[in-house]
């Protein structure tokens, strides 16, 4: 047999081979995208929500719009006229013991709360009560929700997972209103047998809560309801401030930390392993770590002792203070420490003691920093040694501030 009758073969070979592989495999495109960070306000991803913080600063620009704990704090917050936003991160709001009342107090002093989501604690059932148990819908969920010119709007949310091809069913919760409250409907379904937005009078405020976060999400500002539905549901408000509340701002303790994860969320290896590219990047690297154990195996000369390392027990003694301080739930025990080790900063940078009379206006000039920023600084460092309890969230608090003085300094 010749050779150009042996390259016909192969070549006839081949080909057949790749007609076979490419009518059973079909090439496609699919999208980097994660399922998850639900709600997560930073998140461009599906079920994040940075479309609806984006639409919260565009909606109230002329205000300023703040966030919890790391801006400012709720309970801080004495004017009225402001709205409280409470956004739901997995479907969960997850508000304990130690803020809830604070955010009843800033209700009652004439402000307005919104909350985002489900799973709000037993705290809530004196006000709204939420069904124990998802309600099936169809993957189209029609809402009707009335305006402040009391008309009716109906909403379609079409919900997606894991692609955007085909819309899937999914499972909501209603509202009820708790016994003897008086509950005012904003959004109900389109069978009006379930309410999924209502208004409930505070003290001089009111607490508002929407039960289905999924028509927040990035994948549901796609659909044609969404800006509609979010001017519906924001119209009400004419604040003049704004906060929003995110679990991502908080600083939980152990004692309050977060039962459980959102649904969806995936081990960094369960990532890999959905991943080809990276599955096979992960099994060569495995491969090479076992091909590299093999031949090093045979040790080419004497053990080198292990001399011990070298420890900074500064560190350990900072830790181990940390840890008395944290277990005693004594954060004012801290606040001497901050303003000791302030003004021993100040005075290393800018040589200028604390004692000296006219203290605010040289530091001011030396650091560029606003006079009556300092001075707000130190009033809050004078009060926080003067006064004997605290909550957790004041430490912190405290702790930004003097961080972003000497960020901004010179």
């Amino acid at each position: 047999m010749s050779n150009r009758s042996i390259i016909l073969i192969l070549a006839g070979f081949i080909a057949l081979a790749s007609i076979f592989i490419f009518s059973v495999y079909k090439i496609t495109h699919v999208p980097d995208v994660k399922w998850n960070n639900y709600h997560d306000l930073e998140s461009k991803e599906p079920y994040g929500a940075w479309v609806l913080d984006t639409l919260i600063k565009k909606k109230f620009e002329d205000v300023s719009v703040l966030y919890n704990t790391r801006d400012t704090l709720v309970h801080e917050i004495l004017s009225d006229n402001n709205l409280y936003i409470h956004i739901a991160e997995g479907g969960r709001n997850n508000i304990y013991r130690y803020n809830y009342e604070d955010i009843l107090a800033f209700a009652e002093r004439g402000n307005d709360v919104f909350f985002i989501g489900t799973n709000y604690g037993s705290w809530v059932d004196s006000f709204f009560r939420i069904g124990n148990y998802p309600v099936q819908a169809d993957s189209v969920f029609k809402t009707v929700f009335i305006d402040g010119d009391m008309e009716e709007q109906g909403f379609e949310y079409k919900h997606y997972r894991r692609t955007l091809d085909k819309p899937l069913t999914f499972q909501h919760r209603e509202i009820e209103a708790s016994y003897g409250m008086d509950l005012d409907v904003i959004g109900q379904t389109e069978d009006c047998n379930g309410i999924v937005m209502g208004k409930m009078s505070v003290g001089k405020g009111n607490l508002y809560i929407h039960s289905v976060p999924e028509m927040f999400t990035n994948m549901a500002s796609k659909q044609p309801f969404y800006l509609d539905h979010f001017n519906t549901c924001f119209d009400a408000f004419n604040p003049s401030s704004v906060v929003i509340g995110h679990n991502k701002f908080k600083y939980y303790s152990d004692e309050y930390d977060v039962d459980g994860e959102p649904d969806g969320v995936e081990s960094p290896l369960q990532y890999i392993l959905a991943n080809r590219s990276l599955t096979a990047a992960y099994l060569l690297l495995l491969a090479a770590g076992l091909i590299y154990v093999i031949f090093r195996s045979k040790r080419k000369q004497r053990v080198v002792p292990i001399l011990e390392e070298n420890k900074n027990t500064t560190l350990e003694y900072v830790q181990t203070l940390s840890s008395l301080y944290a277990s005693s739930d004594q954060p004012e025990l801290l606040f001497p420490y901050l303003t000791k080790n302030f003004y021993h900063k100040i005075k290393m940078k800018y040589h200028l003691d604390a004692k000296h009379p006219d203290f605010v206006r040289i530091l001011s000039k030396k650091s560029s920093v606003e006079k009556e920023e300092i001075e707000t600084l130190i009033t809050l460092m004078d009060q926080s040694i003067k006064k004997t309890q605290f909550p957790t969230d004041r430490l912190i608090f405290l702790h930004n501030r003097i961080e972003k003085f000497f960020k901004n300094a010179e």
